[in-house]
């Protein structure tokens, strides 16, 4: 049985290349001793990591829309708690990233900065892959729905078959004698 259907793997794959693209450019200058030292990207890695971000962004618009659209389950609590912990992490991912004038001082430093989107960047991870795999649920194997549709036929069959009242021999329908105690059925 697969864990996902198509649509499923492909935002699976898209995420996971985007949440690696974006721990690796932020691992690129980051100083683990002293994360206050980081210093500032280069232009080009700064652009590089800027549209890895907003594409992550544009991926979290269409799984957003694709988990909306998706009959394959009923929306309930567990969906909206997915979305709404994406986007809340989505949401202070930009508020460290593009609009740093609004934080105190200690938090526009670059080491707290790339922190911090390090961080939610994983963690929007999470309820991206619980939304994938609610919302994009993979298809049945064939051979176990026969195998689950034989048994509830036999079971159907079983229920359905008449008795002989004296002796409880299974009998069809149509017999007007048991062909062990010989006792009468009525029409």
């Amino acid at each position: 049985m697969a864990i996902m259907n198509r649509v499923g793997a492909l935002l699976y794959n898209i995420c996971l290349f985007l949440t690696i693209g974006i721990l690796f450019l932020a691992l690129k200058n980051f100083n683990l001793e002293d994360p206050n030292a980081t210093i500032d990207y280069s232009y080009n890695l700064k652009t590089l990591l800027l549209g890895f971000i907003w594409a992550y962004y544009a991926f979290g618009v269409a799984l957003s829309i694709a988990a909306l659209i998706s009959k394959a389950r009923k929306k309930k609590i567990v969906f909206t708690v997915l979305i709404i912990w994406f986007w809340v992490l989505m949401g202070i991912n930009a508020l460290f990233i593009f609009i740093p004038d609004v934080l105190q001082d200690q938090y526009t430093t670059a080491g707290w900065r790339y922190s911090i989107m390090m961080i939610t960047m994983v963690m929007a991870f999470v309820p991206a892959l619980g939304l994938i795999f609610h919302q994009f649920p993979g298809t049945v194997d064939r051979n176990y729905l026969i195998k689950q549709i034989k048994d509830k036929v036999v079971k159907e069959q079983t229920k359905a078959k008449s008795y002989c009242p004296e002796c409880k021999f299974p009998s069809e329908k149509e017999w007007k004698h048991c062909p062990t105690c010989g006792a009468h059925f009525s029409d």
